[in-house]
């Protein structure tokens, strides 16, 4: 954990407050959420992405408890427990600032991390305009602290999903396909690398033949409820967890040969790599139909924030960018700082269209949100003083 002297305090307080009025000014409620949450929460939210860097215990009770890494899981339970839960047209907005916990990342995991993230959630709204709307937000509080250049970078699960929908893979490998596939592009993981790890957890079956659920492995068992995290809880219910895992299997157990699962990989990654790049419309992407609904999709995204008074703002897409996590449905963004020796992620968002009614909420709802973490953005307009 970390100790804040009191020049530091003062200018995360001052940030953090300038934030918060801005926000406000966008119709955005502030909130708190507890410290510590059962840890299913944010394990059922993000899968095993989130689950390697939880700072958890258990309590004196017994119960399994994490230090909150993100406030977004919290938000969602605070509003199906509360009488906001509803299934009508009216657009719930939140805000929120606090600390938060994470083990460290990839270069030391035995390092805890404590950070303030700074944020916001809007629930009931779909479409291109509250994207817009939380982008141009988001940016406007990155200019408030003082940043000047900033790199965003566009990328729409979306957009992956729908055109993966024209391979013979069903939903579960094509989420498998969307987490890895940033892996892909970059060249940390393979075609045939992955397409070993999906033989190896039962995601591509050669012969194509039914596997009874008593016959799987736990490990698979396990990769389908981190894959399919969203299905799994929104059936709950009188249904057995068991009984919704078979009711998946089925979906599965048709299987796909390792020919299809390249296929769509290849496919999907030559999609990527047209798009990727930055925006312009006088691009030329081919005929394909998905080429042309993505980059007017962007385009009209972009046009819709404007101009944001003291930034520079260098648009970037990487359609394929979804941070290997399962739950969004959309739009995901991140945010860089430009600094001498490079760029600094400030933190990002997303669509979550799914994520709602599977924490529990009785209907589907459209949600939207970003968080900032305040301590980068404080050390990147240093860094440029």
């Amino acid at each position: 954990m970390i100790d804040t002297k009191p020049d530091d305090y003062a200018k995360m307080l001052s940030t953090v407050e300038g934030s918060r009025s801005l926000m406000a000014g966008y119709g955005f409620e502030t909130v708190d959420c507890p410290l510590l949450e059962p840890t299913e929460l944010f394990v059922r939210k993000s899968g095993g992405e989130i689950t390697s860097r939880l700072y958890s215990f258990f309590d004196a009770a017994g119960n399994r408890v994490s230090l909150r890494p993100e406030f977004t899981s919290s938000i969602i339970r605070q509003y199906i427990d509360s009488e906001d839960q509803r299934c009508d047209d009216k657009v719930l907005k939140r805000q929120y600032a606090g600390p938060v916990f994470r083990l460290g990342g990839d270069k030391d995991k035995s390092q805890v991390r404590q950070f303030t993230q700074q944020g916001a959630e809007m629930i009931g709204a779909g479409g291109i305009g509250p994207d817009s709307e939380m982008l141009k937000l988001s940016l406007e509080m990155i200019s408030m602290a003082g940043l000047k250049n900033i790199r965003v970078k566009l990328g729409n699960t979306g957009i992956v999903r729908l055109f993966l929908s024209r391979y013979e893979i069903n939903e579960a490998t094509a989420l498998y396909v969307i987490s890895n596939l940033k892996k892909l592009n970059s060249g940390a993981e393979t075609p045939q690398s992955l397409l070993d790890s999906a033989l190896n957890i039962g995601l591509v079956n050669e012969n194509k033949t039914p596997t009874p659920l008593e016959d799987l492995s736990n490990e698979v068992l396990s990769v389908i409820q981190t894959l399919m995290p969203q299905s799994i809880s929104e059936n709950t219910g009188r249904r057995t967890k068991e009984q919704i895992v078979s009711r998946l299997l089925r979906k599965i157990s048709g299987g796909i040969s390792s020919d299809e699962f390249i296929s769509a990989i290849s496919g999907v990654m030559k999609f990527t790599s047209i798009v990727d790049g930055e925006i312009s419309r006088d691009r030329d992407l081919g005929t394909e139909d998905e080429l042309g609904s993505a980059m007017e999709y962007f385009n009209s995204l972009v046009e819709g924030i404007g101009e944001v008074a003291g930034l520079n703002i260098d648009y970037y897409l990487e359609l394929g960018n979804g941070r290997g996590l399962t739950y969004y449905t959309g739009l995901v963004f991140d945010f860089e700082a430009e600094i001498p020796d490079g760029w600094q992620p400030l933190g990002g968002g997303g669509r979550y269209d799914e994520l709602v009614k599977a924490l529990g909420a009785k209907c589907d709802r459209p949600a939207i949100g970003f968080a900032l973490n305040m301590d980068a953005v404080i050390k990147a307009k240093e860094c440029c003083s």
